[in-house]
């Protein structure tokens, strides 16, 4: 089963499974067009990490295995 945590500071959702990012849509779901998801692990820009908040930083450093910044 997926799970989607919605990360407020980018208006994305992250599928903790498969590791996409999905875009928020005005109804607050994750728009699941495949075309619309990008892999965070590869793909996302820097702009948008630099963009994170403290707390939506450190879920994305937990799902990509990486040392939470401090």
């Amino acid at each position: 089963m997926t799970e989607m945590i919605y990360l407020e500071s980018v208006g994305t959702f992250l599928d903790t499974k498969t590791k996409m990012t999905h875009p928020a849509i005005s109804d607050g779901t994750p728009d699941l067009y495949w075309g619309m998801a990008v892999p965070l692990d590869d793909e996302v820009s820097e702009e948008w990490f630099d963009s994170l908040s403290p707390e939506d930083r450190a879920v994305v450093d937990e799902n990509l295995n990486l040392e939470k910044i401090i």
